[in-house]
């Protein structure tokens, strides 16, 4: 099978937000870059696990090779986006936010 092209691609990369903890931000704005990084940490997850749930369909054995290939970059999207909401996660609990 040929490779996917970006644009076809069902795991989402997350998007990273400017500077998650740096001095000055407000608590709205922690707030905000913590949301979308909850939103981002939950597509990346579900891209990674629609990826898993096809592999586990399918034999042919080319087409499991790249499809590991892509549950492999989905999980780093995955630990990513998870990484940014962790950063978050401190910085709100820093400035006394639940999270």
């Amino acid at each position: 099978s040929p490779a996917t092209p970006a644009s076809r691609r069902s795991t989402p990369v997350p998007t990273a937000p400017a500077a998650p903890a740096r001095q000055g931000a407000s608590p709205s704005t922690v707030r905000r870059r913590l949301g979308q990084a909850e939103r981002d940490l939950a597509a990346a997850t579900a891209g990674r696990d629609a990826l898993v749930a096809t592999m586990s369909s399918t034999a042919d054995h080319r087409e499991l090779a790249e499809l590991g290939a892509r549950v492999a970059v989905a999980q780093a999207a995955v630990d990513e986006a998870e990484a940014i909401w962790l950063d978050l996660a401190a910085a709100a609990e820093a400035m006394g936010l639940e999270v």
